[in-house]
């Protein structure tokens, strides 16, 4: 593997646990370094880090408020 590709991996604990979790990816990598962003792309849908991933988290949390706050509107009645 290329001695900066490894540099960059080690420093992002996102990308080592994804490599440890998928080893298929060490072969990709040292077979093509240029395959890095694809890797990168896959490490952040495995972390649920893209921005989709994001918005549905922050709707589900949003949702989950409306509720609680309905249900205290219940309550209260």
């Amino acid at each position: 593997m290329d001695q900066q590709l490894f540099t960059s991996i080690k420093s992002q604990p996102e990308y080592r646990q994804f490599l440890r979790m998928n080893p298929v990816w060490y072969r990709y990598l040292s077979r093509d370094p240029a395959s890095f962003s694809t890797f990168k792309k896959e490490s952040a849908l495995f972390h649920g880090k893209t921005v989709g991933q994001r918005i549905e988290r922050l709707q589900d949390t949003v949702n989950l408020a409306n509720m609680l706050l309905q249900f205290t509107r219940e309550m209260q009645d």
